[in-house]
């Protein structure tokens, strides 16, 4: 259930690669995801 709605959630990010000397490097980052369940 939670996992479609993070995944069309993520679809309507953009991201830009982290930079060093203006050309591309390898990096990673975590984004937390807050669900709020509404009954």
């Amino acid at each position: 259930m939670l996992d479609n709605s993070a995944i069309q959630a993520a679809k309507n990010w953009t991201f830009e690669p982290a930079k060093n000397g203006g050309f591309p490097i390898a990096s990673t980052v975590n984004i937390p995801v807050q669900f709020d369940l509404v009954q």
